[in-house]
């Protein structure tokens, strides 16, 4: 491996890991500035099929703000990740543990983890790395 594609699995793995961060703390215009304008993403439910699909930023912010604002907390801890590199393109798998905690009024509160994997293609525009298209397979629920 020599030192350019080194960097650039640095820049994709930071990449992903904005993605989660940004989304974890709901600061969803820094996460989706982490996509292209045209990205899509499809989120697969775990007898495989498909659950979510939002197609540009627009929805994708506006889904995802639905979508994350009935959990008080949000944690997603990327695992072990693949990047495969062909000039100004990628693809990427990443495994992740999401922790998705809501807090009823009570006080009580109800936890769903899940493994999940993401399987990305990324573009570089303008000198930075975007996702184009992100697939998610959920593999396994937890709730407690």
């Amino acid at each position: 491996m020599n030192y350019e594609e080194l960097m650039t699995k640095m820049e994709l793995s930071e990449l992903v890991d904005s993605i989660a961060t940004s989304g974890d703390e709901k600061r969803l215009d820094d996460m989706v500035n982490c996509y292209t304008d045209d990205a899509e993403i499809v989120v697969y439910g775990l007898r495989g099929n498909e659950e979510f699909h939002y197609s540009g930023k627009d929805e994708i912010r506006k889904n995802y703000r639905d979508l994350l604002g009935d959990y008080s907390t949000l944690y997603h801890h990327n695992g072990q990740k693949k990047f495969m590199i062909d000039g100004d393109r990628a693809e990427g798998n990443v495994y992740c543990q999401e922790f998705l905690i809501h807090t009823y009024k009570s006080g009580i509160s109800n936890r769903l983890i899940q493994g999940v994997d993401y399987c990305d293609e990324f573009v570089k525009e303008n000198g930075s790395w975007l996702v184009k298209n992100r697939k998610a397979y959920v593999r396994w629920i937890e709730e407690r």
